[in-house]
C-alpha cells in the first residue's frame, strides 16, 4: 500500500470521527434541552396551581367581606383538606371567619332581645292605661298591678341578657376571649357572653373580667358545667354534664370536685356518692 492510499484512509477516518463527535454532542444537547423543557413545564404547572388557589381564596375572602362568615369558613376548610402545606394562612382565615360568625350570631340575638324589650314597653303602657281607666275596680286593679310587676321582672331579665359593650381580653388562664355584655370601669362586670379562641364559651355573671357568680361553661367536645364560679374557677354548687348522659352534682372548689357530691350514670342511677377531694372520692356514703 502506497503512502497516498494511507493518507486518504486517515482523512476518511478523521472525517468519520468528527461526524460521530458532532452526532454525540447533538444528542447530549437534545437530552439536556428536553430536561430543561420538562422542568419548565413543571414550574409553570406549579405556578398555575398556586395562582388558581390565590384566585379561589380571593373569592372566599369576598364571601367573608359580604358577611357570609359561615360559608367562608366552610370554603376555607375545604381548601385546607386539599392542600399539602398551608403557606397562605388559610387555617388562620378559617378560624377568624368562625369567630366572626359566632359574634354575628350573638349580635343578632341581642337585636331580637331589644325588639322584645320594645314590645314589652308597649304592653306595659297599654296595661297602665287600662288600669287608669278601670281603677275603681279593686279586683281588676290588683290583677293589673300583679301583671305590671311580672312584666317589670321580665324586662329586667331581658335587659341583663341584652347586648352591652364588646371587649377582648385574656382570661386568668391565659386564653384570649371575645366578650359581649355589661361593662363597668372598662371591664366585664355583670351579665355577659364570652367566646374563647378554642371555641368554648361562657354565659353568666362576671366581676372585673373574671367569671364570678352563676354561669354556664360549654366545651367544644359537648361537656358543660352549670353552677357557681368564683375568681374565674368553678367554686360552689354546680353540675357537670358529659355527652354520654352522665353527670356530677355537688360542691366545687378551684375547678375540682371538693366536698359532698353525687355521680350519676346516663340512666340517672347513683354510681358514687360521698365526700370528694381534688376530683377523687375519699369517703363514700
Amino acid at each position: 500500500m502506497n503512502d497516498k492510499v494511507r493518507i486518504q484512509r486517515k482523512i476518511i477516518y478523521g472525517m468519520l470521527a468528527a461526524v460521530i463527535l458532532l452526532l454525540t454532542a447533538g444528542l447530549i444537547l437534545t437530552v439536556s434541552q428536553g430536561e430543561k423543557i420538562a422542568d419548565m413545564k413543571e414550574r409553570l404547572a406549579q405556578q398555575d396551581s398556586a395562582l388558581s388557589l390565590v384566585n379561589r381564596l380571593s373569592r372566599i375572602d369576598s364571601l367573608a367581606g359580604q358577611g357570609d362568615y359561615r360559608g367562608a369558613a366552610e370554603a376555607y376548610d375545604r381548601e385546607l383538606q386539599t392542600m399539602g402545606t398551608d403557606s397562605l394562612g388559610v387555617a388562620l382565615r378559617r378560624d377568624l371567619a368562625r369567630q366572626l360568625d359566632r359574634l354575628s350570631r350573638i349580635h343578632m340575638a341581642g337585636e331580637q332581645v331589644r325588639d322584645s324589650l320594645a314590645g314589652l314597653a308597649g304592653v306595659a303602657d297599654s296595661i297602665s292605661q287600662l288600669g287608669r281607666e278601670l281603677r275603681n275596680s279593686d279586683s281588676l286593679s290588683f290583677a293589673l298591678e300583679k301583671a305590671r310587676v311580672q312584666i317589670a321582672g321580665l324586662r329586667q331579665q331581658l335587659q341583663r341578657k341584652s347586648l352591652g359593650e364588646y371587649l377582648t381580653f385574656t382570661s386568668s388562664k391565659g386564653n384570649p376571649l371575645h366578650y359581649v355584655g355589661q361593662v363597668a370601669n372598662g371591664q366585664a362586670n355583670g351579665y355577659g357572653v364570652a367566646i374563647l379562641d378554642t371555641g368554648s364559651r361562657y354565659e353568666g355573671e362576671w366581676q372585673d373580667n373574671l367569671r364570678h357568680g352563676r354561669g354556664a361553661f360549654y366545651w367544644q367536645d359537648g361537656e358543660y358545667y352549670v353552677g357557681e364560679f368564683k375568681n374565674d374557677r368553678r367554686s360552689g354548687q354546680g353540675t357537670y354534664y358529659w355527652p354520654n348522659g352522665e353527670k356530677f352534682t355537688g360542691t366545687w372548689e378551684n375547678d375540682r370536685r371538693n366536698g359532698p357530691g353525687t355521680f350519676y350514670n346516663a340512666e340517672g342511677e347513683v354510681v358514687a356518692s360521698g365526700t370528694w377531694k381534688d376530683d377523687k372520692l375519699v369517703e363514700e356514703e
